[in-house]
């Protein structure tokens, strides 16, 4: 009937109008696919741009630390030629003074200074170099002539000085004239001793005396006493050079965080 057959085409069109609304949601879910689909390819594209500018900085990096250890060691080098070059000669004054008096227990190295006992050079009380002292103290001179003459080592002297020094006993003026006086003594016979030698660079050396004034042990005994009663030999470096050394170290321009 007709009835029927509008029911009929009524349900066929609805049915399309389902289809079609379907369709039309699978479209707009391609379409969602699609632009999520885009952004990732963007996101993907951006990332590989980055992995390569992130390499070719690593290369750079690789580039500029391989030159940059060249330059460190090169300071490193500068900075162990002084520290060696200082050691060395404490080291060939020990030795010497070890050799000529067979004795041990009158020299040693403390502190990156040399340090003589009182009895190596002076009597009790006295400022007059000790005979037996003599030949000592011309190796010493031949040591420090050594060590000058090479430019290595001179560039970077400041001052070799040689320091006398007391223990509390007495009067502390007395103290302190007695240290200066010993310290003069041994500083002008090691430049008589070397003659030309030596004194071509005694500009680098100075005497001074301290008194009792930088013990290094305690004045209540004997044995500290004897301590504080001593001839010190500290070399001392120019702030100049080590700081040229050290600024050039800084200066470095250092890569950029990755």
């Amino acid at each position: 009937t007709l009835a029927a057959k509008e029911e009929d085409l009524a349900a066929q069109d609805k049915l399309l109008a389902d289809q079609k609304a379907l369709l039309d949601n699978q479209k707009n879910q391609l379409d969602d696919q699609k632009s999520q689909l885009e952004s990732q390819r963007s996101v993907l594209s951006d990332q590989e741009r980055k992995l390569a500018e992130q390499q070719a900085l690593i290369g750079e990096q690789e580039e500029y630390l391989s030159a940059a250890t060249e330059e460190i060691l090169e300071l490193r080098g500068q900075m162990e030629t002084i520290v060696g070059g200082r050691k060395s000669v404490l080291e060939q004054i020990r030795d010497s003074v070890v050799q000529v008096m067979g004795d041990s227990s009158k020299v040693k190295i403390d502190n990156g200074n040399i340090v003589f006992n009182e009895g190596v050079f002076f009597d009790v009380g006295s400022y007059a170099i000790k005979p037996g002292a003599g030949e000592m103290l011309g190796q010493l001179s031949r040591v420090f002539e050594r060590f000058l003459a090479d430019e290595n080592n001179l560039q970077y002297v400041d001052s070799i000085v040689i320091s006398g020094h007391a223990d509390s006993t007495g009067n502390a003026q007395d103290n302190r004239t007695l240290s200066s006086n010993r310290a003069n003594a041994v500083l002008g016979y090691l430049l008589e001793s070397g003659g030309y030698g030596l004194q071509r660079y005694s500009s680098c050396f100075c005497a001074a005396g301290s008194g009792d004034t930088r013990p290094v042990a305690s004045n209540d005994t004997e044995e500290g006493r004897a301590q504080n009663r001593r001839i010190e030999i500290p070399i001392v470096l120019k702030d100049d050079s080590i700081m040229d050394i050290v600024n050039n170290y800084l200066e470095l321009d250092l890569p950029a965080a990755a």
